[in-house]
Formats: C-alpha cells, sequence, structure tokens
C-alpha cells in the first residue's frame, strides 16, 4: 500500500503509529487499522489544485487456512483536504485478493459517502469513476510487477468508437506512414511528430507530455499501441462568454497495425478536455483519425463527437460551435499534412491575433479613428448617450465568490477573468477607461472607482451614482450566474448555486462645453497609455 502510494506520485507520506487495540487477532483474523496522511496529485479540474493533503485509513483483514492466508480484504478511506467541495464527501475503496494457484485474484471497487447535500453531486461522481478507470491499468501493472511477472499487453482500455462526423477526408503526397508511427509510438516524445507539431501550429502553448505509465506502449499480434497524456493551453475561437485561452488535458491512444514489417495502418483516438471554458464540465470531445498507407502517400480521415457528462441546457449551441470550428480547421489541418509530407516546414503557425480573437484585430484596425471623433465612444464608456450636453454613463460591477456556501463577495480574481479583475467595466467588460490606476484600488472600492474627464461633472440636482435594477435582479439591483456572461439570459435574481453577481451603476453627466471635445482630449492619462500600447 505505502509502495503504491509512492508509485502514483504522492509525496509527504506519514504513517501515524498504531494505537491500542488497532492490531488484533482472533480466530483465524488478523486485523489492523493504519491511518496514513500524504500530499496526493489532483487529476486535472477546474479550481482544482495540482495536489492535496489527505488523510487515507486502511481497515485491513487477513483470513487464514492452514497457516497461510487465503483471503486478504482491504477497505480504505480517503479523506481530502484542499479540493472544492471536499468537506461534502470522501470516497472508500475495497480491495479484496484471494490466494489461488497461480498467484491472487484481486477485485476492487469503490463508493462515495457524501456527507452533506451538494449541487456538484453528479460531478464529483462523474469525475471519480473516470479517475478510477483511468488508474485502473496501472494499478495492476503494478501489482503484476510486484509479483515478478511482465504485462502481456497494454495497461489501459481504449475507449470505444462513438458516431462521429466526418470532416476531413484527404490524399496526403509523400506523408511516410511507418515513420509517424514509429515517432508517435516511441517512449521519448522529445523528437518531433506531427500531434505535437500540429499543436505548436495551432497555437498551443504551455505543452507538457507526461512521462508513459508502464503498460502505455505495448505489442502484440501485429499491432502497436500507446496511450500518452498531455497538458497545454489552447487558443479558443471567439465565442460570448468564451476566454481568450485555456487549459486542457489530451488524451491520445494511437494504434498501429503492421504488416510485411511496415505499417499500413494509423488511428489516432483523441479526447479533448477542457479546463476553463464555460460549461466544460459538461461534455468533453473525442476525434478519430485514420491513416492508410498507401503507393504515393497516405489517405486521412478524421471526424469528432461530442461525449455529454451530464445534461445542459446550452448543448445545441455547443454542438453547432463545435462543428463549426472543427470545419473552419479542417482546410489548415490538410495543407499543414501536405506541408509535412512535401518535407516543407509547416504552415505559419496561427496566432492569438490571427485567429482567436477578431474582436482586437478590429479594436486595433478601429483605433485611429477613435481617437479622432468628436463624439464619446459608446464602446468605450459603457453607454453614453449625449443630448444638449447631458451624458449618461453606465458601467458595469462584477464580483464573484471563493465558493458557494461564502457570502463574503470580491472583485473577480480567477486567471481567466483578465481585465475583469478591474471590478468596474465597460459594457464588453473590459476595463473602463476612466478607471483609477490601480488595480487594488479598483477592486476594493464600493462604488464606481472611476475619474472623471475635468469637463464632466455632475448634473445639477443629479443624484450621482445609482444602482440601476434589470428584470433579473434582487432588490440590490445584484443579479446571479453561473460565470461572468455578457448575455442577459444568463442571470438570475436569486443568489442560490451561483458563484458570480453583476449589477449596472449608471450617473447623468453634464458636459461643461459648448461643442464637446474630441475623444482624444476626453481620456484619462491612463487611459492615453494603454492605447498607445495598443497601437504599437
Amino acid at each position: 500500500l505505502l509502495d503504491h502510494l509512492a508509485f502514483a506520485g504522492n509525496t509527504e507520506v506519514k504513517v501515524a503509529p498504531a494505537a491500542a487495540g488497532e492490531i488484533s487477532s482472533s480466530g483465524a483474523k488478523r486485523r489492523a487499522k493504519r491511518e496514513v496522511s500524504a500530499r496526493l496529485v489532483v487529476p486535472p479540474a477546474p479550481m482544482a489544485p495540482k495536489t492535496t493533503m489527505a488523510t487515507v485509513t486502511h481497515y485491513i483483514t487477513a483470513e487464514e487456512k492452514d497457516g497461510k492466508v487465503h483471503k486478504l480484504t482491504i477497505k480504505t478511506d480517503w479523506v481530502l483536504h484542499d479540493t472544492p467541495y471536499c468537506e461534502c464527501f470522501h470516497m472508500r475503496e475495497q480491495m479484496t485478493i484471494e490466494a489461488c494457484a497461480e498467484g491472487a485474484v484481486v477485485t476492487k471497487g469503490f463508493g462515495l459517502i457524501f456527507s452533506q447535500r451538494t449541487f456538484v453531486k453528479s460531478m464529483i461522481q462523474s469525475a471519480s469513476l473516470a479517475t478510477q478507470k483511468k488508474n485502473a491499468g496501472p494499478f495492476i501493472e503494478f501489482l503484476q510487477k510486484r509479483g515478478g511477472a511482465e504485462s502481456d499487453g497494454a495497461a489501459f482500455e481504449e475507449p470505444e468508437d462513438i458516431e462521429v462526423i466526418q470532416v476531413v477526408d484527404a490524399t496526403i503526397k509523400g506523408f511516410d506512414v511507418s515513420k509517424e508511427a514509429d515517432l508517435l509510438l516511441a517512449e521519448d516524445w522529445s523528437a518531433s511528430n506531427f500531434l505535437l507539431d500540429h499543436l505548436a501550429f495551432v497555437g498551443a502553448t504551455e505543452v507538457t507530455v507526461a512521462p508513459a505509465c508502464a503498460g502505455e506502449i505495448s505489442s502484440a499480434g501485429g499491432k502497436r499501441r500507446a496511450k500518452r497524456e498531455i497538458s497545454a493551453r489552447l487558443l479558443v475561437p471567439p465565442a460570448p462568454m468564451a476566454p481568450k485561452t485555456t487549459m486542457a488535458t489530451i488524451t491520445q491512444y494511437i494504434t498501429a497495425e503492421e504488416k510485411d514489417g511496415k505499417v499500413h495502418k494509423l488511428v489516432v483516438k483523441t479526447d479533448w478536455v477542457l479546463l476553463d471554458t464555460p460549461y466544460c464540465d459538461s461534455f468533453y470531445m473525442r476525434e478519430q483519425m485514420t491513416i492508410l498507407a498507401s503507393p504515393k502517400g497516405a489517405t486521412v480521415t478524421k471526424g469528432f463527437g461530442l461525449i455529454f457528462t451530464k445534461r445542459t441546457f446550452v448543448k445545441s449551441i455547443i454542438e453547432s460551435t463545435s462543428l463549426a470550428t472543427q470545419k473552419k480547421n479542417s482546410e489548415p489541418f490538410v495543407e499543414f499534412l501536405q506541408s509535412r509530407g512535401a518535407g516543407r516546414g509547416p504552415p505559419r503557425a496561427l496566432s492569438l491575433g490571427d485567429d482567436a480573437s477578431t474582436t482586437a484585430a478590429s479594436s486595433r484596425q478601429a483605433l485611429p479613428s477613435l481617437l479622432s471623433t468628436r463624439t464619446i465612444s459608446s464602446k468605450s464608456l459603457g453607454s453614453p448617450k449625449a443630448d444638449a450636453g447631458r451624458v449618461v454613463v453606465e458601467v458595469w460591477e462584477l464580483q464573484r465568490r471563493l465558493t458557494l456556501f461564502h457570502t463574503t463577495w470580491q472583485a473577480p480574481f480567477l486567471p481567466h477573468d483578465g481585465e475583469k479583475q478591474w471590478r468596474w467595466v465597460d459594457k464588453e467588460y473590459r476595463t473602463h477607461p476612466w478607471a483609477v490606476e490601480s488595480l487594488e484600488a479598483s477592486g476594493d472600492s464600493d462604488t464606481p472607482a472611476l475619474k472623471l474627464p475635468w469637463h464632466l461633472q455632475q448634473r445639477q440636482g443629479g443624484a450621482g451614482w445609482e444602482v440601476q435594477s434589470t428584470p433579473t435582479s434582487d432588490a440590490d439591483g445584484w443579479a446571479y450566474g453561473l460565470d461572468l456572461y455578457q448575455s442577459d439570459e444568463l442571470w438570475f435574481a436569486n443568489p442560490t448555486w451561483f458563484h458570480c453577481r453583476r449589477r449596472l451603476w449608471r450617473i447623468e453627466l453634464q458636459d461643461a462645453t459648448a461643442n464637446g471635445l474630441s475623444a482624444l482630449e476626453c481620456m484619462s492619462p491612463r487611459s492615453l497609455r494603454r492605447r498607445s500600447g495598443a497601437r504599437m
């Protein structure tokens, strides 16, 4: 048990001394209870830390016959301390090991025990099941090595075929299937293979390849198989509520079929699990690619399907967006393979400015006209409306809370929140051009932390900044949502089950000048510096 903790990459393992009565013997049974504390590796998941401290309690029973143990039962309670919602549940594993002539028969199962209600119960259950299935192969391999035997095959289960929508069907001249298969099935992925090179081509960064576990590269019956896991930061196509990039876990299952010493068929199944996008906990994507060798190169077909792990009202939106993205990326993918088959370097890699942020690109192009116009830009200032010197300015206040059980709200703090961390933002959730210099001061302010241009003054008799009620807000003007969305349809008046909230503030101002000033004159020094930097 201790060796397996180390095998799984866990650290800071400490075994508590056995208390009186925790080791006993009665009849043909011997029993023990042992408590272990350890820092465990946490599978990638939204808001989850990379590691967590845990208390692991083992209840061990050995049944003897003729002086030998013929059955060993181990029940283990795993109590996590640092993961989201860890106070709501713990896991119990039950393993039975029965002696046999050839060694032992091992069975193992698990269950979750919930100590309090939580709306993420189904998410915890599905994530735990996926982790248990993923760890089953390496656990068997570990026991086989401990028993002195080598594995007779791969210690992983290849995902089943699903119904896919085909998006690529192309002939690639000069593509060497055998060579590419050798690179993919190598234990060392430091060499350039086409899957890693394609990730670089589509603009992925922070790419990390996990070492191949025992049994994850195998060969049997004319087939060579491998399973490789990659983490990477991917560009996200422009979409409402979506961040510009997201971390992802990419698991690739590779099978090469050989004939006469050469690979004639290469199959790659890839599971894409996004970690930072809206509703990413509801689904993941599976791509299936088949590459068949031909005299002049290879024939490549590729399709994809979505696997939903729970129900979501935006399912149709996810499906249509995924299909559009796959179709859009199919032509660059074929171009990438053709360049590789021809022995050329890959086409120019995509970057955030090229494709993943059309909005940002158009904003840069529009900047000169913004600086020369004689009206205040509604895109920059929220919703100013000029009427004989009257200017109405609106600003959104955004906040988050740590968990559903916290009653304290604060300025957005997650890495993907970006400019939303300023708390006071314009209609597009960007830092307001009139924001004060300090992010900390802006986030701590309970009223709009804006520095008005000198020529705009509060209207005589005006009330100053006022909270505006909306159809989806509560009595204090707050509306609540799962994330900081811009669409009004995704906000509700009840805070239960929601991590985020927003409210709209408005002020009426009077332009002190007769004819108004240019937008360049209206902007604060900080705003000018930021926009000048954007142009460069």
